[in-house]
């Protein structure tokens, strides 16, 4: 899959360049096994032109900013995410010197000498060396030094950049680095562009206000593998440096209203009779119409007031349990709960986890089988509030048809 996934970017990025698009590539991103970041410089007029292109090849952008963007494509299981900036590679503006010596009808890559300065800058700017500096030093040791002296001229003084220099070709990475003294020009160019951020930030925020991220809810009877799921997806989009929240719950809990005491103390009372926890019935018609309506309230502003702001703060919001659960319950007025679903801020995606009813009482053995059946008979009545269903057979399966589900 991964060889797949390199070809395809391989063949996107070439459509770039063949579009007439001269782009070059931070590294040799196909020598690695995984495709979690690749920086790409291109000049700030073309910008416009690739952004078209790459949704034409079946991008989505998260992130647009003044100097950079962010595009993702799932190939498989596996998330490409092309970290697009214009003229510049985290701020070092001599990449618009280098880009205009490189051959516009091939895809480039940054030599040694040219990629060294980026993570110079890094440092100089605050980023932990110690992040850096293991890299620093295997590509100090390959670099041209005369090449390197040259473009560190760019960004720091003449003195700083010769004796650098000189502490690199003598394996001395450390002393290098704290040699280096960035220009008072180049200081001032880089409070414009922190005052220009403070502006694309602004700017993304309210566009996020009007256009907030996906939320995406998973749901379906105990046992068909919500929690698991919807961690595992966290965890796949968090390394691929999304910004995730996940809300977990338990089956008809309270987050907002404060009455998980009287739903528990029914319960208990319940219990006292014989029936087992998990598989609960109440009798009451009050009971009945009233729970539609408390946990519609519960719902909206759970919503109103955390899964809307989170929304606006991370790139994907997932949660293991919907209002959807409400309509399914035995101990709520379904029609009345589906009216109210209605006038619900709902998810951007509802997906459905299900399985075989044998495997479902193998994994939940403590619960009736009885309830386990009509948990699934009934979730398998409302299909038409799904986005889709997918069946948790296979955890590596079932991940990369989840993962299709949300890039589409």
């Amino acid at each position: 899959m991964h060889t797949a996934a390199k070809d395809n970017l391989k063949n996107d990025l070439n459509a770039v360049v063949l579009n007439k698009t001269p782009i070059c590539m931070l590294q040799d991103y196909f020598l690695k096994e995984e495709l979690h970041d690749i920086d790409i410089v291109c000049f700030k007029k073309d910008k416009r032109k690739i952004h078209k292109l790459l949704k034409h090849l079946g991008y989505k952008t998260f992130k647009l900013y003044s100097d950079s963007a962010f595009y993702h494509k799932l190939i498989g299981s596996m998330i490409i995410r092309i970290h697009l900036h214009y003229n510049n590679f985290f701020g070092f503006l001599g990449m618009n010197k280098i880009m205009q010596n490189k051959d516009s009808s091939k895809l480039n890559i940054l030599t040694n000498a040219e990629y060294l300065p980026t993570l110079l800058y890094k440092i100089q700017v605050g980023r932990p060396s110690q992040k850096y500096m293991p890299e620093i030093e295997k590509i100090a040791a390959k670099c041209d030094f005369s090449e390197l002296e040259q473009l560190l001229g760019f960004l720091f003084t003449k003195e700083s950049s010769a004796k650098s220099v000189l502490l690199f070709k003598e394996n001395k990475a450390n002393d290098a680095v704290e040699a280096l003294k960035l220009k008072t020009s180049f200081t001032a160019k880089r409070t414009a562009k922190r005052a220009l951020s403070i502006f694309d930030k602004l700017s993304a925020g309210i566009k996020q206000l009007v256009i907030p991220s996906e939320y995406i809810a998973f749901i379906g009877t105990d046992g068909s593998g919500k929690t698991t799921t919807t961690t595992i997806v966290a965890e796949t989009l968090r390394t691929h440096k999304f910004r995730v929240n996940i809300e977990l719950g338990t089956r008809m809990e309270f987050k907002i209203l404060p009455l998980n005491f009287l739903t528990s103390k029914m319960a208990k009372k319940k219990s006292g009779t014989g029936q087992s926890l998990h598989a609960i019935r109440y009798s009451s018609p009050f009971v009945k119409a009233a729970a539609p309506i408390v946990y519609y309230f519960e719902y909206l502003f759970r919503y109103m007031f955390s899964t809307f702001w989170k929304r606006r703060l991370n790139n994907f919001v997932l949660a293991d349990r919907a209002y959807i659960d409400v309509i399914v319950s035995p101990n709520s007025n379904a029609k009345l709960a589906e009216f109210l679903y209605k006038i619900l801020p709902k998810p951007s995606k509802v997906i459905f986890l299900y399985n075989d009813i044998q495997v479902l009482m193998m994994r939940r053995k403590e619960h009736p089988a009885e309830d386990l059946k009509r948990q699934l008979e009934e979730y398998k009545k409302h299909t038409n509030l799904y986005y889709a269903s997918v069946k948790t057979e296979s955890k590596t399966k079932s991940i990369e048809e989840i993962l299709k589900l949300i890039f589409s």
